[in-house]
């Protein structure tokens, strides 16, 4: 029966639950910080040609970019900043020294959140929610998901984990030594789980959702990638989803006539006239440098099974047949069963880890719980996903309070080979632990983290002004 105890206990199991979420944020999370001061402030310059903060009345829908980490987010953002000639953003905090890296490398917008009810500098904004938190949280009322290959995604997440680096691998024969090849072996096991659970969180949500692929985006496929960007423009810009949604930012005003393609539009900004979009789409397909922000330590387009046994391609198998049926990757799925010899499965529910717990797969349906982000909606108005918002998906522990994950990274950093590819001429290393060591493979080089963070300050430092 309802009456004040239940009202009371509602309302304290909310404030049990605000306070979890704060307590969580904070654990990996910094001080507030004033966005543009992080940020930098950049107002995008004169140049009509380098992408732009929006100015107050720009600013209607925010969009955002979810990925699971190391799926190209990167190239991704340089490539809709080149399409929409406005700066990303990102949830990332942005005193940390992967986004202080990440501002370096062009993207100024790290730190920046957009606004679902206008006001926002950015309009697209990244976000790994819910596999972390962010710094911030933010209403999202559309999405675009960015997928890749797991296979590839989660190698590229174990060498970022353990360089602290976008662009730094570890050596090849530390997938072997002992002590980290128990850690790769059951990152392989776990995390094939939490790409699932990622993913179909997204999926599941209330807003218009885009799909896209990392594979198509890549230079090396200009028909695939031509196609990927068009169905961006359209799901940016197209009039389905420029409809009025009671933004709060002024009325948009007639597009003047003659508009440069750089320049700022007169109304909101995803109600561009389509002839500056397509200027801008135009110039971006015959960049052959459109969307590097960086050189990545791999981009494989195809699978790549280095470091996986067989065990783990049939633990893949049996874990993530029918989520790389949903998202598109029938091929994978077929290299997969040709790698066990035969189909291992693809029921769902998860797979058995050594320790008897099973892989994070989640029944499909509607609420929150782990990994659950509220979804609001008000009389009249379009329904939003509140990003940073709602407990994140990896489980929280006495090891790990703050629900990061990896908790393991920072004793293994200390010890672990990194190896440089394309510096032969570079400085001898200056740690002793390498010192003296050869290159593991064509092109390569172990170096030391004392070099790493050279290598941070003067390439990654060397950024235009």
């Amino acid at each position: 029966m309802e009456g004040p105890a239940a009202a009371e206990s509602a309302a304290a199991q909310e404030a049990r639950r605000a306070a979890l979420e704060a307590e969580l944020r904070l654990g990996g999370s910094a001080p507030e910080l004033d966005p543009e001061a992080a940020a930098g402030a950049e107002p995008g310059g004169a140049d009509p040609s380098q992408p732009r903060f929006l100015q107050p009345g720009e600013a209607g829908e925010c969009v955002v970019m979810a990925s699971y980490p190391r799926s190209g987010n990167s190239m991704l953002r340089g490539l809709l900043e080149g399409l929409t000639g406005v700066v990303t953003g990102s949830d990332s905090r942005p005193d940390r020294a992967m986004a202080r890296d990440l501002k370096l490398y062009g993207l100024v917008g790290e730190g920046n959140i957009g606004s679902h009810q206008g006001g926002g500098r950015v309009w697209v904004v990244k976000s790994h929610f819910p596999e972390k938190y962010g710094w911030k949280e933010f209403a999202a009322q559309r999405a675009v998901l960015l997928v890749r290959n797991p296979v590839n995604a989660i190698r590229s997440y174990f060498n970022m984990l353990l360089t602290g680096t976008h662009t730094h691998s570890i050596a090849p024969s530390e997938y072997t030594r002992p002590g980290l090849a128990e850690v790769w072996d059951r990152h392989v096991r776990e995390e094939i789980g939490w790409w699932c659970e990622f993913h179909r969180y997204w999926l599941r949500q209330p807003i218009p959702v885009l799909v896209v692929r990392y594979e198509d985006l890549v230079e090396a496929r200009p028909l695939q990638r031509e196609q990927a960007l068009r169905r961006i423009a359209d799901f940016l810009y197209g009039p389905t989803h420029t409809r009025k949604r009671g933004y709060a930012g002024a009325a948009p005003a007639a597009a003047g006539e003659g508009a440069a393609a750089g320049a700022a539009p007169a109304g909101r900004v995803e109600e561009e006239p389509e002839a500056a979009v397509e200027a801008r789409l135009q110039a971006v397909l015959h960049d052959r440098d459109a969307g590097v922000v960086y050189k990545p330590r791999a981009a494989a387009v195809g699978t790549d099974f280095s470091h996986y046994t067989a065990a783990h391609q049939e633990f893949m198998l049996a874990t993530a047949a029918p989520m790389l049926l949903d998202l598109g990757y029938s091929e994978l799925l077929e290299e997969l069963r040709g790698g066990v010899g035969g189909d291992a499965g693809g029921a769902g529910g998860g797979a058995e880890l050594a320790d008897g717990s099973r892989t994070p797969v989640s029944d499909g349906g509607e609420g929150e719980g782990e990994g659950g982000a509220p979804s609001t909606k008000a009389d009249g108005e379009a329904p939003v996903v509140w990003c940073n918002r709602g407990l994140p998906m990896r489980p929280r522990t006495e090891e790990d309070p703050g629900a990061r994950g990896f908790m393991w990274k920072w004793e293994h950093r200390k010890t672990v080979r990194v190896v440089q590819k394309g510096r032969e001429a570079a400085a001898p290393a200056a740690d002793a632990a390498v010192e003296g060591q050869q290159a593991e493979g064509e092109g390569q080089r172990v170096v030391s983290q004392q070099e790493i963070r050279q290598f941070e300050d003067e390439v990654v430092g060397a950024a235009p002004d």
